[in-house]
C-alpha cells in the first residue's frame, strides 16, 4: 500500500482476485484519501516498475475494533486484524497471480 498523497510505501497485502486484496485491518487508511496499490514492483525506488490502483473501498472484519476485552473495555482484538481493500479496476499486468485461500469445505486441498 502506498499512500496518495506522499506516494510512500507502508503496508502490505496479497492478491486475492483481479481486484481485491487482503491486508491487516490496522493498515487502514486514517487520512481524507485512500492508498494506491502497487503490484508488480520488487524495487519501491524504481516508480515505473509495476502499476498503481487507487482503492475504492476498505473493508474491515466486523470485530475488528469492535470486541469487549476482559477488562470491559471495547478495543482491537488482533485475532480479526484483517480487511478486504476494493481496487477501482481490475490488474492488467500479465502473469499476476492470486493467493488461493483455503475452501473449507474441501479438504483435499490442504
Amino acid at each position: 500500500l502506498r499512500r496518495s498523497r506522499s506516494n510512500s510505501h507502508y503496508c502490505g497485502g496479497s492478491l486475492i482476485s483481479p481486484t481485491l486484496i487482503l491486508s491487516a485491518a490496522h493498515c487502514r487508511s486514517s487520512g481524507l484519501s485512500l492508498p494506491n496499490v502497487v503490484i508488480g514492483r520488487a524495487d519501491f525506488t524504481n516508480l515505473t516498475e509495476g502499476e498503481s490502483i487507487p482503492v475504492v473501498e476498505e473493508m474491515l472484519h466486523p470485530k475488528y475494533g469492535n470486541v469487549v476485552l476482559e477488562d470491559g473495555a471495547r478495543g482491537a482484538a488482533p485475532n480479526y486484524d484483517f480487511m478486504l481493500l476494493r481496487l477501482e479496476r481490475p490488474v492488467s499486468l500479465p502473469n499476476v497471480q492470486y493467493v488461493q485461500l483455503h475452501n473449507a469445505n474441501n479438504d483435499d486441498d490442504v
